[in-house]
């Protein structure tokens, strides 16, 4: 995901623009989006621990609510942040229903070129229950002119809203009008990418479209995992690592980019770590 972010929401870095994280917790991330993005970022956080609350300063807004909640988001919208936010991070619950209702609540009130990020989408019984509904509602935003792409990474979607600009790539590349023909394209071209175009099909970000895509690229997000040191994933232990094993297309592919009239595949370079460190000492409790 640093990755992700780092490509997706660099230019926002030093400008005024506010930030909706779901899933405060300890803490810790209120203070590295600050750190990176610049002094002038505002946090608004959600999380339904109201120990949250003493995060909040002049620079983070704390709001406790679920984010499964209609109601909740009317009110944190206008009442809270009383205007557009310009990025949302999705690391709550991560449960189907909630992350849908995050991203149907939230993209309206998103600004133009907006990101919205969710995260941690473990295992391949999201397609049904999140994926396939969420390539409904962005094919509508779409036929609106609101989305400008749709991002896949292992365990992350990303969508942006209009105006945002198209990702570059690097490396050596090649072009392909078929799903099939993607696959054998790749391995020629490690660290670069292979482009997908073909007119026939008309927009890429239809219902039938983004929901093929999610469907062949839902491997991604296989989670077969294990943790340093065993278990640890279950305690407050500082140290913590959690490294997945990647499958066959989480080994080739690192992410694909859903344009209106093409996708493209990024090809690993080598060999992929998947790994997720703990940072920092203090924990509250969930």
């Amino acid at each position: 995901a640093l990755d992700a972010y780092q490509r997706h929401l660099s230019a926002f870095i030093g400008h005024y623009i506010a930030l909706g994280e779901i899933g405060v917790q300890s803490g810790g991330s209120v203070d590295m989006w600050r750190a990176t993005l610049g002094p002038a970022c505002h946090v608004f956080g959600i999380d339904i621990n109201p120990q949250t609350t003493k995060f909040s300063n002049t620079e983070t807004t704390i709001t406790i609510g679920d984010q499964a909640d209609m109601s909740m988001w009317e009110h944190f919208f206008a009442s809270v942040v009383m205007g557009p936010l310009n990025i949302l991070v999705d690391d709550g619950g991560h449960e189907a229903n909630q992350m849908l209702t995050t991203l149907m609540q939230s993209f309206d009130h998103m600004t133009a070129n907006g990101v919205i990020a969710i995260e941690d989408i473990h295992g391949p019984g999201y397609l049904n229950s999140f994926f396939v509904p969420t390539a409904n509602f962005l094919s509508y935003k779409a036929s609106k002119g609101q989305l400008a792409s749709v991002d896949i990474y292992p365990f992350l979607l990303i969508a942006q809203r209009e105006g945002a600009q198209p990702l570059q790539f690097t490396g050596s590349y090649g072009v392909v009008s078929s799903i099939e023909a993607i696959w054998a394209e790749a391995s020629k071209h490690p660290g670069g990418y292979v482009v997908l175009e073909n007119a026939a099909w008309g927009s890429f970000h239809t219902a039938t479209g983004l929901t093929n895509f999610f469907t062949v690229f839902n491997g991604l997000h296989a989670s077969n995992w294990y943790s340093t040191p065993t278990g640890c994933d279950h305690t407050s232990a500082a140290s913590c690592s959690v490294t997945v094993i990647p499958n066959e297309l989480q080994a080739l592919i690192t992410g694909v980019h859903i344009y209106p009239t093409k996708l493209v595949v990024e090809v690993a370079p080598g060999p992929v770590n998947l790994q997720a460190v703990r940072k920092g000492s203090v924990w509250l409790p969930y």
